[in-house]
């Protein structure tokens, strides 16, 4: 259970740093000053199926 929280914890830590990450880059791209962040968007939707299907699988280890 422990390590459920640690990683639920951590994930949750990483998906609001790209929840203000993307945001920025979004308006420095608009401002013309960056390209467009493919990168950051192609990793925030990965970490969140990532996420998803981790702590889904510690979840049917626990029980």
């Amino acid at each position: 259970m422990k390590k459920y929280k640690r990683w639920k914890r951590f994930y949750m830590i990483l998906m609001i740093m790209f929840a203000i990450l993307i945001p920025v880059e979004l308006m420095l791209w608009l401002a013309g000053s960056e390209s467009f962040p493919f990168a950051s968007i192609g990793i925030a939707a990965t970490l969140y199926a990532y996420r998803r299907h981790h702590l889904q699988q510690m979840e049917s280890h626990m029980t």
